[in-house]
C-alpha cells in the first residue's frame, strides 16, 4: 500500500490506525480468533480458494452495519490489504454517501441555539468570525 499513489513509500499514521481498527473489529465481528497472523490467514485463504465468496459476503455484511460510514470505510481498508497482497475480493463497497437533505428553519436553528450551554454558543459565534481572526484561531488550542 506505501507504493500506491504517489506517497514515496510512507503510510500516514491515520491509515495506519484506521487499518489496525477496521482489521481487529472484522476479526472480531466474524467471530474469528484474533492473532497477529489472522488476517494472513484469510488473505492466504482467499488465495487457495478465489471462487469462494464467504469472505466478499462477510465483509458486505460488516460494511452494512451501524455505523455505517465507519463500517464501510473500515472495510474499504480491509479490500486494500487483500488487493495489495494479490488475493483481490470481489466486492463493491460504497464509500460515498449522499449528504443528509434536511429542511431547516431559523427557528429550528433558534431552537436549538437557546438549548446550548455559553461556553457552546460562545464556541459558535467565535467560529463565525474565524476567518477575520484565523491567524489568532490556529494559536489557540
Amino acid at each position: 500500500m506505501r507504493s500506491k499513489r504517489g506517497n514515496d513509500g510512507t503510510l500516514s499514521p491515520h491509515t495506519k490506525v484506521k487499518t489496525t481498527e477496521g482489521v481487529k473489529d472484522f476479526i472480531a465481528y466474524t467471530g474469528l480468533k484474533i492473532t497477529n497472523h489472522t488476517i494472513q490467514d484469510l488473505v492466504e485463504f482467499k488465495r487457495q480458494n478465489p471462487t469462494s465468496r464467504e469472505i466478499e459476503l462477510a465483509l458486505k455484511a460488516y460494511s452494512m452495519e451501524l455505523p455505517i460510514k465507519s463500517r464501510a470505510n473500515r472495510a474499504s481498508h480491509i479490500l486494500g490489504i487483500f488487493r495489495h497482497n494479490f488475493a483481490p475480493l470481489n466486492v463493491r463497497i460504497n464509500t460515498h454517501f449522499e449528504p443528509a437533505e434536511e429542511n431547516c428553519t431559523e427557528g429550528i436553528f433558534q431552537e436549538i441555539y437557546s438549548k446550548l450551554t455559553e461556553e457552546q454558543r460562545l464556541m459558535i459565534q467565535w467560529a463565525l468570525f474565524l476567518p477575520e481572526r484565523a491567524t489568532a484561531a490556529y494559536r489557540v488550542p
